[in-house]
């Protein structure tokens, strides 16, 4: 097996966890066989923003499919 591995940034203005799962459902909707989530880093953002804003970095893992094409 192999997989891939994108950075995705989710943003919440409830929690860190709520920020972790926008990118996560994101993740979800536009990559196939995702497997598992590594968090990598959070932040707070304060500027130009009404409220604060939680921000969660995740390294998202996917499988890539065989094709078959290698022995």
């Amino acid at each position: 097996m192999v997989y891939k591995k994108v950075n995705l940034t989710g943003s919440s203005t409830e929690s860190w966890e709520d920020a972790a799962m926008e990118a996560v459902e994101r993740a979800e909707t536009t990559l196939e066989n995702v497997k598992w989530v590594e968090v990598q880093g959070r932040g707070i953002e304060l500027a130009n923003v009404d409220e604060p804003e939680y921000q969660t970095e995740v390294e998202v893992a996917f499988e890539i499919e065989d094709t078959g094409g290698m022995s």
